[in-house]
C-alpha cells in the first residue's frame, strides 16, 4: 500500500468481517500494515545503523591521547582517521521527542499476536508522526538534538584540541534522524544518555493486544468485507469452491458462519431479524424463519430433532452438489421434482422446500 501521509483507524472500532486473529493473518496475507499507538510511560530512541562501528569509536577515543604531538602517536592512528572519530556524536542515540508517534509492527510482531494473543515490543523499524493535518506521515529527515554529553570523553578531551581552553564537544549536537537510517528502540520514561551506549543496556518493552492496533483508513474496506473465499474449511458453512455459483447461499453461508463460528456479528435473540435486515432476497417475516433454520446449529421442531447440535445448512449444500453439479440442467426448475422429493423425505414444509429451491438456484440459471 502507499504510505504516505494517511489516517488510521482502531481495530477495535471497525465492523470487522473476522476475529481479530484471522484479521491480523488478512494483513500479513494482504501485505496491510498494523501501527501502534507508542505509550507515553515510555520513550523511544533513534539508533543510527552505525551505531555498532560508533561503539568502537568511542572506546578508541576512550585510549587514545588527542594532541598535536600524539595524532600519529602509539595507537598508530592517522590524522584523517582521529578526526574522523569526531564525528562519533552525529552517530550517538537520539531522544525522540514528538508528542503522537504511531510505530509500525513487524511480520514477527504480528505472528507473536496471532499465536499468544500478545506481544511485547522492544525495538521498530520505521516510525510515523502526526502533522497538522491530522494524519500520520513516515518520520522525514528533521533535525534533532542529540543527548550527547560532555562526560562521554575523559576529563583529558575537555580542554580540547592541542591545548585549547574551549570545551571539545557542546552539550547537544543537531543531528539528522529519519526512518531510513535509523532504527528506534524502546527506553523507560526517565532514560538519560550518561554513557554512549546507555539506551541500548537500558532498552526495555511494553505489551501490545489485540486492542491496541490500528490500521490506515483507505485498508478499512479490506478489512470490514467479508467473502465467501474467507469461510474456513472447518466451518459447518464452508462451500467447496464448486459450489459457490449461487449468490443466496453465499450470502447464508457467510451470515451462518460470521455468527455462530467467527461470532463477528453478534447473533440475536430472534435470529430471523437479522436474516431479513442481511438478505435482500427474502420477501417476508416467513421467509426469514426459514432461512435462519438452515443455518441455526440448534433447529427446533419435530422435523430437526435428528440435527440437534448440526446445522441444516449441509444439507443445503447436499441439494445443490446433486442437483446443480451433477445432474447439470439449464434451469432450476428442470430438475424441480427430484428437488423436492429430496427434501421432502427430510418431512420439510413445502415453504422451507421452496426456500431451499430458490437458495440453491445457482446464478448461471439466472442469466439463462
Amino acid at each position: 500500500m502507499n504510505e504516505g501521509s494517511f489516517e488510521v483507524r482502531s481495530l477495535t472500532d471497525l465492523d470487522l468481517a473476522k476475529s481479530f486473529k484471522e484479521t491480523l493473518k488478512t494483513c500479513l496475507d494482504d501485505d496491510i500494515p498494523v501501527y501502534i499507538v507508542c505509550p507515553e510511560t515510555v520513550t523511544l530512541w533513534a539508533i543510527p545503523d552505525s551505531f555498532n562501528q560508533s561503539i568502537e569509536d568511542f572506546k578508541l577515543l576512550e585510549t587514545c591521547n588527542y594532541n598535536e604531538a600524539n595524532f600519529q602517536g602509539k595507537k598508530n592512528l592517522s590524522r584523517n582517521k582521529a578526526k574522523g572519530s569526531f564525528n562519533l556524536l552525529e552517530r550517538a542515540p537520539t531522544l525522540i521527542e514528538e508528542d503522537i508517534v504511531l510505530l509500525k509492527l513487524s511480520t514477527k510482531n504480528i505472528n507473536q499476536l496471532i499465536m499468544l494473543g500478545n506481544c511485547k515490543l522492544t525495538k521498530c523499524e520505521y516510525l510515523y508522526i502526526k502533522g497538522n493535518d491530522e494524519l500520520y506521515s513516515l518520520l522525514p529527515s528533521v533535525e534533532a538534538k542529540g543527548y550527547c554529553k560532555e562526560q562521554f570523553f575523559p576529563e583529558s578531551h575537555k580542554s580540547g584540541l592541542f591545548g585549547a581552553k574551549q570545551p571539545l564537544w557542546p552539550e547537544f549536537i543537531p543531528i539528522r534522524i529519519d526512518s531510513l537510517n535509523f532504527s528506534f528502540i524502546v527506553c523507560e520514561e526517565d532514560t538519560l544518555i550518561k554513557n554512549f551506549d546507555d539506551p541500548i543496556n537500558d532498552k526495555t518493552h511494553f505489551d501490545i493486544k489485540y486492542e491496541d492496533c490500528f490500521v490506515s483508513y483507505e485498508c478499512v474496506k479490506k478489512l470490514t468485507e467479508f467473502h465467501v473465499d474467507d469461510i474456513d474449511v472447518e466451518s459447518p458453512y464452508y462451500l467447496p469452491k464448486n459450489c459457490r455459483n449461487s449468490s443466496k447461499l453465499n450470502q447464508l453461508a457467510i451470515l451462518g458462519h460470521r455468527v455462530f463460528c467467527d461470532k463477528t456479528i453478534e447473533a440475536p435473540k430472534v435470529l430471523k431479524h437479522l436474516v431479513i435486515s442481511s438478505m435482500n432476497y427474502l420477501d417476508n417475516s416467513k421467509e426469514a424463519a426459514t432461512a435462519a433454520f438452515f443455518i441455526t446449529p440448534t433447529p427446533k421442531g419435530s422435523i430437526a430433532k435428528a440435527y440437534r447440535g448440526k446445522t441444516q445448512f449441509s444439507e443445503l449444500l447436499k441439494a445443490y452438489q446433486e442437483f446443480c453439479i451433477s445432474k447439470p440442467v439449464s434451469t432450476i426448475d428442470d430438475n424441480k421434482n427430484e428437488i423436492d422429493t429430496f427434501f421432502n423425505k427430510r418431512q420439510y414444509s413445502q415453504q422451507n422446500v421452496d426456500l431451499a429451491r430458490n437458495i440453491i438456484n445457482p446464478d448461471l440459471f439466472n442469466k439463462s
